[in-house]
């Protein structure tokens, strides 16, 4: 996973690892692989052999953001991968300061 032990979307992995666990009646396995904003594992995601055994749970920022970030990713997000499934959603709330002027984000 692109991320560091401990964060929300460590949490929703080791979940889904669990139930993959018990579907699948084998160890699976989660290898936090942090820094970059993501990029990081997901290109040791995308050096793994595709052979099935290794899943990414990635991110908007994996997918989208770095891509047009970043000058040549090691890997192409659209060629590279084959998506699985959506596994969660995560509501994203912007706040600030009772004090600031602003009241909506428009």
């Amino acid at each position: 996973m692109p991320c560091a032990p401990g964060g929300g979307i460590d949490k929703i992995g080791r979940i889904f690892a669990q139930k993959l666990n018990e579907a699948l009646g084998q160890p699976v396995i989660v290898d936090n692989r942090p820094g970059a904003g993501g990029l990081i594992g997901f290109e040791s995601t995308s050096k793994a052999p595709a052979d099935g055994y290794t899943l990414g749970l990635e991110t908007i920022s994996t997918l989208a953001v770095i891509p047009v970030t970043q000058a040549r990713p090691s890997y192409d997000q659209l060629k590279d991968f084959a998506p699985v499934t959506l596994i969660s959603t995560v509501p994203y709330v912007l706040v600030a300061h009772p004090s600031l002027p602003a009241r909506s984000a428009n």
